[in-house]
């Protein structure tokens, strides 16, 4: 064609979805040889962790590990806590339609449920049920017009999509290493039980060619100490983390979201300066999850028309996410619970734990609404000889309505969540008084489509079409109208309307307006 068609090629990263699978790992856990037989279990609970994923053609697989971890009241008189940790391999795939071995797909995983049954003094069963999500995203490029050359930027119209656009996907570890003193009024450290690894507080800075994550790394630790082999200690430290990630791709005012899981601990007692075990040392790992995106605006050819000339536009449908809303608040869950009957009497409470699950997430007029409930763990020693230690659990239902201006009904909203603290005040020997302070990060996105120009052909007006038309009209404007789309309609171009017209503003015309319109033949 005379008038070359000028294109662009345009790189888009869209969601493909979400698949999930729920796996149910069973399994043995012997005694060791070193360890005393067992009176009753005192709690197990688990960890999971995803720490490989292949893609392939419409399935994603993965591998991981389950660590189990077992406390239990021994047999004998000083009722001695023991603890054991066994890690369980998972391996598994999930159907994921559409997905291909160059999609970035991110699987996590979570236990939904954990049941034990001793079989002996020496061997218990465990029964795990994990939940695995995985999401995926696609890139894709197509060749849109972007201009026709010689043209008038007044015979094109041009559409801007607002483009939510991944510039980086990576998978990272971040090291986090501390000594840890105990606090002066616990007593030195006889036998490390349990450490439990948690994240919290969790800030994420973009600038350039870096993401910056920090945070706190809440190491909790069960020990046992002093003399007494059955009394447990328990203390909890906040170790500070302030990491960068390396992100080429990197600008300030772009967004990234960091997942971080605990992959690796390593926790051990050593002497202090004067010889007596009242130090930890943490050795973390932490596998970091991110996704660097922006909202770009990008240009292209929605319309065109040449005077005495029709154009043939072949268009492709595109579909684009954009970014409606980015919202951080907290969420606070406190209840009164009362322990069942068949709970003892507590004396004194040891520690309190907790894990924040959402059950439902649903998308009203500018707000996200969250359901779930916080699983609390609750370790206390009780007024028994029998059962002088005790773990009860509880769930805290909650609702929090997150303020997200913009969603509506059918957009994707995704929550990142985690519990910053956690407080507890015992007020009687039945009842206690539990606080949980939740963080949200919300992100809503929308997903658009819009019909693409990808090419054009030009061909002459039959002659007789263009000698058929009136050579002046008397248009009314009507709402809605351009001059761009009167000047298309009737052969014309806005330079003649606004001459003829004696017209000073293009951007001002009003419904009602008589304009005079000369063909131009």
């Amino acid at each position: 064609m005379a008038n070359d068609l000028i294109k662009e090629t345009i790189g888009l990263t869209r969601p493909l979805g979400r698949e999930s699978t729920q796996l149910l790992e069973e399994g043995d856990i012997i005694v060791p040889d070193i360890k005393p037989d067992m009176d009753y279990i005192l709690k197990s609970d688990a960890d999971a962790a995803i720490t490989k994923v292949d893609v392939s053609a419409g399935r994603v697989s993965f591998s991981g590990r389950l660590m189990v971890k077992t406390l239990y009241i021994a047999k004998g008189a000083d009722h001695s806590v023991q603890s054991i940790v066994v890690n369980h391999d998972i391996a598994d795939s999930v159907v994921f339609d559409g997905v291909d071995k160059d999609d970035w797909v991110e699987v996590s995983a979570d236990i939904a449920n954990i049941d034990y049954k001793m079989l002996s003094d020496r061997k218990l069963s465990f029964r795990a049920v994990i939940d695995v999500n995985a999401a995926a995203e696609t890139k894709s490029y197509f060749d849109a017009v972007s201009e026709i050359g010689d043209l008038s930027p007044n015979q094109m119209r041009r559409r801007q999509l607002s483009v939510k656009k991944t510039v980086e996907n990576r998978a990272d570890r971040i090291q986090v290493r501390d000594e840890l003193p105990l606090p002066q009024a616990k007593p030195d450290i006889r036998e490390l039980l349990q450490t439990n690894i948690s994240v919290a507080n969790k800030d994420v800075k973009v600038g350039s060619g870096r993401v910056g994550v920090s945070g706190d790394l809440v190491v909790s630790t069960l020990y046992r100490g002093g003399e007494d082999a059955g009394v447990v200690e328990f203390v909890e430290h906040e170790v500070p983390f302030n990491q960068q990630l390396d992100a080429p791709g990197a600008q300030e005012g772009m967004h990234a979201d960091v997942t971080l899981t605990p992959i690796d601990a390593q926790v051990s007692a050593r002497p202090n300066s004067d010889g007596e075990d009242r130090n930890l040392t943490a050795d973390v790992a932490l596998a970091a999850v991110m996704k660097l995106y922006a909202q770009t605006d990008v240009n292209v050819l929605d319309d065109a028309y040449i005077v005495n000339k029709t154009l043939d536009f072949t268009r492709q449908r595109v579909a684009y996410p954009t970014l409606v809303c980015r919202n951080r608040n907290q969420c606070p869950v406190k209840e009164v619970i009362e322990i069942g009957d068949a709970a003892p009497d507590i004396l004194q409470i040891v520690r309190v734990g907790g894990k924040a699950h959402l059950d439902d997430i649903r998308i009203v007029d500018d707000k996200v609404v969250a359901d779930g409930v916080v699983d609390a763990d609750i370790m206390y020693i009780a007024k028994s000889d029998d059962t002088p230690l005790y773990n009860y659990r509880a769930c805290l239902p909650f609702r929090q309505a997150i303020e997200t201006k913009g969603a509506r009904m059918g957009m994707d909203a995704a929550i990142d969540k985690s519990v910053d603290h956690v407080g507890f005040n015992l007020l009687s020997d039945r009842e206690i008084e539990l606080r949980f302070l939740l963080s949200f990060n919300t992100t809503v996105v929308a997903e658009n489509a819009v019909d693409i120009i990808t090419d054009a052909k030009l061909e002459d007006v039959d002659r007789s079409v263009i000698d058929n038309m009136p050579s002046m009209t008397i248009y009314v404007v009507c709402k809605g109208d351009s001059l761009w789309s009167i000047a298309k309609r009737y052969n014309t171009s806005i330079e003649d309307i606004l001459e003829v017209n004696d017209i000073a503003d293009p951007n001002v015309i009003y419904p009602g307006q008589k304009l005079v319109i000369i063909n131009k033949r």
